[in-house]
């Protein structure tokens, strides 16, 4: 049932773009399988974070060479992110990075402000059954 159904979405795919039905098919498997599996390891995520920069970088037609004069990050740091081999990236470096191409990161959103309050139950929940 999957492969008839990933045939007809690749059929239509290929219809609406104009593109060949094998490619199609490749580009439907390829989106199911990261929908399904997505980036799941801190390398993985890593990894796909540097291919968003990159291509977020493109499409607003900056360069490697635009955001290393921004930041003073060298190139080969800019391009070791970009292409998978970024998971020593500093953090002044990615915050660097973000600010080259106004992109803001949200820290409240990474990691959400705890009341003491909140911590203590959190604490409370995690150790409960726990032997001293």
């Amino acid at each position: 049932m999957q492969i008839f159904l990933q045939g007809l979405i690749a059929e239509g795919i290929a219809k609406i773009f104009g593109i060949s039905f094998i490619f199609a098919i490749f580009a439907v498997d390829y989106l199911i399988y990261h929908i399904m599996f997505g980036p799941k390891t801190c390398s993985d995520k890593i990894i796909t974070l540097g291919s968003r920069y990159k291509d977020y970088r493109r499409a607003i037609g900056v360069s490697q060479q635009d955001v290393h004069r921004r930041t003073g990050v060298a190139l080969s740091t800019i391009s070791l992110f970009e292409n998978g081999r970024g998971q020593g990236l500093s953090l002044v470096h990615f915050y660097l990075l973000m600010e080259a191409l106004d992109l803001e990161v949200d820290v409240a959103a990474l990691i959400p402000e705890a009341h003491k309050s909140d911590l203590a139950k959190m604490w409370e929940q995690q150790n409960k059954g726990r032997k001293r």
